[in-house]
């Protein structure tokens, strides 16, 4: 039996595909940007809004749904975008290929199971180095809400995964390939997927040794296996249970 990670719409074939730095630096300067923007941008009209009282009676629930809607925008913009300009790079297994193909059901499994076991690591490792406390600042004011809480809950499930590999495992992995090899287009690509982790982490900077381990077991698992999806399963099961676990 195989799992298929399905293409989201019918491009046409790009004619010939750019890679290099220049195209990684690309990349992350749209997935930033829209990711990025979107979010700081939500946020910072729905305080506005709310300080000068006209966000109604129930001010919290207009900046969950604002939120997660802008969230769901940009990623739908990113992943389009990179679609657009992969042509035959999307669906081929080596790289510089993408890996949006067919994979076996070990595979799957295998994710699934070390997505699991490294979100169990970080919570030992968190509580080791923390005292007991989360690797992972809190939010702050307003943004204590339940609902918000999880409804990014959510975000890191479902979006996360799918935008995260495309970007990191996907087309920056494959941008650096052919300029830095695979053992170094892996480091590099995982690097960079580490430290923009950084910026949410607010000085608690012990979460990031089980992500990187995350972006490194993702990253063998997209050459090893030619295709996404165990890499895209391991995110889901990684940030399930690190997202349920701080919420429960």
């Amino acid at each position: 039996m195989t799992t298929r990670v399905p293409a989201l719409c019918p491009f046409p074939e790009a004619s010939g595909p750019r890679l290099g730095f220049g195209h990684a630096l690309r990349t992350l300067a749209v997935y930033l940007g829209l990711i990025g923007a979107g979010s700081v941008g939500v946020l910072r009209l729905a305080d506005w809004l709310q300080r000068t009282h006209r966000l109604g009676e129930h001010p919290q629930w207009v900046v969950i749904a604002a939120l997660v809607l802008a969230q769901l925008i940009a990623s739908v913009l990113t992943l389009v975008w990179l679609r657009a300009r992969a042509g035959t790079l999307w669906s081929q297994a080596a790289l510089p290929g993408y890996g949006f193909r067919r994979t076996t059901r070990s595979w799957v499994l295998r994710g699934e199971v070390g997505g699991l076991v490294l979100a169990i690591a970080a919570a030992l490792l968190g509580r080791w180095l923390d005292g007991g406390h989360s690797t992972q600042a809190s939010l702050p004011g307003p943004l204590l809400a339940t609902g918000l809480r999880w409804s990014l809950t959510g975000i890191g499930i479902v979006l996360s995964p799918w935008l995260e590999e495309t970007v990191f495992r996907g087309a920056l992995l494959g941008a650096l390939a052919p300029a830095l090899g695979t053992l170094g287009a892996v480091l590099a690509s995982t690097l960079v997927f580490t430290l923009l982790h950084a910026f949410g982490m607010h000085g608690q900077f012990t979460g990031l040794a089980p992500i990187a381990v995350l972006g490194l077991f993702c990253a063998w698992m997209r050459v090893r296996s030619g295709s996404l999806a165990p890499g895209i399963v391991a995110h889901t099961s990684y940030n399930t249970l690190v997202g349920l676990g701080r919420l429960l």
